[in-house]
């Protein structure tokens, strides 16, 4: 089902679709984050106190995890003097470590994510409490990427190293997908969201 146009009309919600508070004021909530290109918007969506904490796990992810990929890509930012031209990268040549400064057009993209048993709900699963990381995965650098990194400043191998931190990223799946349900069905076919919750709700 194709929701495209459907969700780039000005949805105004009305609550808070995290603790359903209707206490103004109500901020202007992003389904896909802003800083990874979002451009669906719920307006009136997010109390103050709920949007601290969203912003908290979003940002975590978009300046740790996903800070290669938004500065390689381009993704937006609201401190585009900030983005640098260059990142450091540890590299080995010779059988000597040092890091240097790599530029962002050859700077090798990986993409490092958690993979998750399916929710207790979907396969009907007795549930106690929390999410559980059945794996990672990790989608490497292309070999084009490296042959012209390895070219310019001749060396042997790279290595880097991406955060995950807490349940930051299952948070922002979570918030994502709450985005996308209150956009098609509405805020009151939402029991009780989670995601706002302290961390020890998700362990």
């Amino acid at each position: 089902m194709n929701y495209g146009n459907r969700f780039l009309r000005k949805k105004i919600v009305g609550r808070c679709i995290y603790c359903g508070t209707t206490d103004e004021p109500l901020h202007k909530e992003h389904i896909v984050p802003f800083c990874l290109g979002g451009s669906w918007i719920l307006h009136k969506a997010s109390c103050t106190k709920c949007e601290l904490i969203t912003r908290g796990f979003e940002g975590c992810v978009s300046s740790e995890q996903a800070l290669v990929i938004r500065t390689v890509e381009n993704l937006p930012t609201r401190r585009k003097e900030g983005r640098p031209a260059a990142l450091p990268l540890k590299v080995t040549n010779a059988g000597q470590e040092e890091i240097i400064a790599c530029p962002i057009n050859i700077y090798p993209i990986a993409l490092t994510l958690e993979i998750y048993t399916p929710p207790a709900y979907i396969d009907k699963r007795p549930y106690k409490k929390g999410i559980n990381v059945r794996s990672i995965g990790t989608l490497g650098p292309s070999e084009e990427r490296l042959k012209r990194l390895r070219d310019m400043f001749q060396i042997d191998a790279c290595s880097f190293t991406i955060s995950l931190r807490g349940l930051n990223q299952a948070r922002l799946l979570a918030k994502i997908a709450l985005g996308f349900a209150v956009a098609a069905y509405g805020s009151e076919v939402i029991e009780k969201a989670y995601i706002s919750g302290s961390v020890k709700s998700f362990v």
